[in-house]
């Protein structure tokens, strides 16, 4: 399965199970192209704080993560991975961002940048 499907599926997944039900609420259809960043209208607000939940969403799947890395279960690490990049389809699916271009162009960009780019670690 390539990204692009990946996208589609764990967007389509999410939606069915209700994650997208506020967006909705807000925009009034599935998918929006334009995200806004808060200029202080009450829609923009609204956009913001549900996106920004999807952003905590994935903090807590690599939070997840972390924790089964404390606890040597590495099975559930490699879950928690998962739910990683499915919560990150999901968001760039909602979106309609082609998160395979934006990987290709993120990989080629970090070729020209210094060792570690330029920090300690």
């Amino acid at each position: 399965m390539n990204i692009k499907a990946l996208v589609q599926k764990a967007y389509e997944n999410a939606s069915e199970k209700g994650f997208w039900e506020d967006w909705r609420d807000i925009k009034g259809s599935k998918k929006h192209k334009t995200v806004r960043i808060a200029t202080g209208h009450a829609e923009d607000n609204l956009i913001n704080n549900a996106l920004g939940n999807r952003l905590m969403l994935i903090t807590g799947e690599v939070a997840e993560a972390h924790e089964a890395l404390r606890r040597k279960d590495y099975d559930n690490f490699k879950e928690e991975l998962a739910d990683i990049v499915i919560r990150t389809c999901d968001l760039a699916g909602g979106l309609d961002i082609d998160l395979e271009a934006e990987i290709l162009k993120k990989i080629e960009k970090n070729k020209d940048r210094p060792y570690k780019h330029g920090k300690v670690f």
